[in-house]
């Protein structure tokens, strides 16, 4: 502006180029406001300051073009009436850029009406016209709009150049149209244009977010092979490919490819490898990777700090995260909100709840507001331990800073109180849920279901079963699996029975948990029968016995006093390969001491021995019982012993 003054001083009458000029410059170094003033100046004729000429179409364009790249659609469109008003008729240069803010701000509707109406006044858009209009259809994911703007380019005999196969190219890959983006190279390649950098970029960006890795690597080749050179970026997208897929000898192999090609692998680069190396819980060679990066100058920042908290945090070494988490401060990086979340996280996984605690203490401290990950993270910590009244305080901890708590929010609180058996506040938990907008899933009306079934409210439990199908949610094998336990638990099988016969009707296959379950409660009340049809019917199905169903039908048989099955049952176990645990031989024990059975009962507690099974309490107090009950006094009082010295300490 002063310099226009001194032009003028010196009777210098600047004309409409030079302030077009001057406005132009000044927007594309970002200062719209300055060319704006000067738009104004020019349109009230302020002769005092040497402005003695009207603004024309360059100098609108100019600005409209500026205000579109800043995002400032709707002053760009006040500018494009009033030019229009002044009887300044519209370029395609002016209507290219408006079509790019409308692109920018994701007004795709109003852009193409645009672009219409270009049409409709007589102007022919552009290829920038259309690679523009493709660009914000690509970016939207509107592939098939973006492909018939192709296609209208080729009727009308323009010429798509690099700019707009790059454009397309990046949208197909984006939506994992990998076929159709490399037909487009081909024909890229048969018009006789020549791929570039960012063309090769864009594709084998493509491939790595694929996962097909090989056909990245073969681009990188066909690139080298046709003479262009591959930058940072090329390699930092394969690497960040490589590492996505595990191949982490692979990755760090393109770290040697970049120094042998005089590349110099960027703090970006380095936190990828680290990264991917903290994935596959090879934490050990991030310390080469640190070493590499101090000897060029590369500072390590906030990003790369974090990689290696949560890398430790989740093979369990909190000590060592902890340790890093200082280095911090001290290097003068301010750990953010990841950082502390990242810690807590680990912290409330080892069921540390207190440094969890102190963490969280410590980012309002430092000013650091913790985000909903932040406070859901804590919440599921607490519920872990069993702290659940503490949990709801930081649920509403949210509600009062106006939070949104997610799903998994609602129902880590759900299982926390069903847990502790506080099933009514879990029920005021599943009702907000609803409240707020958050449709349960099939996750909480399981828990609900199960906290349910825990305190034997059958009939609630069967009553969200059933308004589960209601709003449309398909109740999984683990729905099923619970609310059969729950009827099994309350001796009512014959329901039980009905929900495993709904099961089949629904398509779902019930498993091995499935299968025990529903054997435990047979059991119970008795019906062998039943039990040996389940057992032949797991066999069809190629379902293995695990220690679980076997203890379940040896109990089974235990109680009826066929004593003859269970032992048979425990002979099957080992045949199969499975050992038997201390639950298997105390109800062994168990089962021959009601019978009267003391010396196979006392032979198992032998046994246990032999299999280097510590005998637990219940063990003892069955056997002794069982000695007192045929008046054998003497070996009672032997076993007590025996117990108090292997350290066991008697119940009442």
């Amino acid at each position: 502006m002063e310099f226009l003054k001194k032009m003028v001083a010196f009777g210098v009458r600047p004309n409409e180029i030079t302030y077009g000029t001057l406005i132009n410059g000044l927007c594309q170094t970002g200062n719209t406001a300055i060319a704006l003033k000067l738009l104004e100046q020019m349109a009230d004729g302020n002769g005092e300051g040497g402005v003695i000429c009207k603004p024309g179409i360059f100098c609108y364009s100019s600005i409209i073009d500026g205000l579109c790249k800043d995002g400032l659609i709707e002053k760009a469109k006040e500018l494009f009436l009033e030019m229009r008003g002044k009887g300044i008729k519209p370029d395609v240069v002016v209507c290219t850029s408006l079509i790019y803010g409308c692109c920018f701000v994701g007004n795709l509707e109003e852009a193409s009406l645009l672009f219409s109406e270009m049409e409709n006044q007589g102007l022919q858009p552009n290829v920038m016209t259309f690679t523009t209009l493709i660009n914000g259809l690509c970016k939207e994911g509107k592939m098939k709009e973006a492909n018939g703007l192709l296609e209208l380019m080729n009727q009308r005999a323009l010429q798509p150049d690099v700019v707009t196969y790059t454009t397309l190219i990046s949208g197909l890959c984006k939506v994992g149209k990998m076929e159709e983006a490399n037909g487009l190279l081909e024909l890229m390649s048969q018009r006789g244009l020549q791929l570039d950098v960012v063309t090769f970029n864009t594709i084998i960006n493509g491939l790595c977010k694929e996962g097909k890795m090989e056909l990245a690597n073969r681009y990188l080749e066909l690139m080298i092979q046709r003479g262009l050179q591959p930058d940072v970026v090329t390699f930092n997208t394969l690497i960040s490919g490589l590492c996505k897929v595990g191949k982490m000898e692979e990755a760090n192999g393109l770290l040697e490819l970049m120094r042998e090609r005089g590349l110099q692998p960027d703090v970006v680069t380095f936190n990828t490898l680290i990264s991917g190396f903290c994935k596959v819980g090879k934490i050990e060679e991030t310390n080469g990777l640190l070493e590499l990066m101090s000897q060029r100058g590369l500072q390590l920042d906030v990003v790369t700090f974090n990689t290696i908290i949560n890398g430790l945090c989740k093979v369990g070494k909190m000590k060592d995260a902890n340790t890093y988490f200082e280095l911090m401060s001290q290097k003068g990086l301010q750990p953010n909100v990841v950082t502390f979340t990242t810690l807590i996280s680990g912290f409330c996984k080892m069921g540390k709840m207190e440094e969890a605690n102190g963490l969280f203490e410590m980012m309002t401290q430092r000013g650091l507001q913790p985000d909903v990950v932040t406070i859901s993270t804590l919440i599921s910590g607490l519920c872990k331990v069993g702290k659940v009244e503490e949990a709801n305080g930081l649920m509403e901890m949210m509600r009062q800073k106006d939070m949104r708590p997610k799903w998994v929010t609602f129902n880590t609180m759900i299982n926390g109180f069903c847990k502790v058996g506080k099933i009514e506040k879990a029920i005021g938990l599943f009702e907000m849920m609803t409240q707020k907008g958050l449709l349960p899933d099939v996750v909480t009306f399981t828990t609900l279901i199960s906290g349910l079934c825990k305190v034997g409210k059958m009939e609630e439990a069967n009553g969200l079963f059933e308004m589960m199908t209601q709003r449309g949610l398909l109740p999984d094998v683990v729905t099923f699996t619970t609310l059969i336990d729950g009827f099994c638990k309350v001796g009512k099988m014959e329901k039980a029975n009905e929900l495993f016969e709904m099961m089949s009707q629904r398509g779902l296959q019930p498993d091995v948990v499935t299968f025990t379950t529903l054997i435990s409660g047979l059991c119970k009340v008795g019906n062998i029968e039943k039990v040996n049809e389940l057992l032949e019917l797991m066999s069809q199905k190629g379902l293995q016995l695990d220690v679980v169903t076997f203890n379940a039908i040896i109990n089974g048989f235990c109680k009826e006093g066929k004593m003859e099955d269970a032992n048979r049952y425990l002979e099957l176990m080992t045949q199969r390969g499975l050992q038997p645990d201390v639950m298997t031989f105390t109800t062994l024990i168990s089962g021959f001491c009601k019978v009267g059975k003391m010396e196979e009962a006392n032979g198992f507690l032998e046994l246990m021995s032999q299999r280097c099974l510590q005998p637990d309490v219940i063990t003892y107090t069955i056997l002794i019982n069982g000695f007192c009950n045929v008046g054998k006094m003497k070996e009672a009082n032997g076993l007590f012993a025996l117990m108090i010295k292997r350290g066991l300490q008697p119940n009442r």
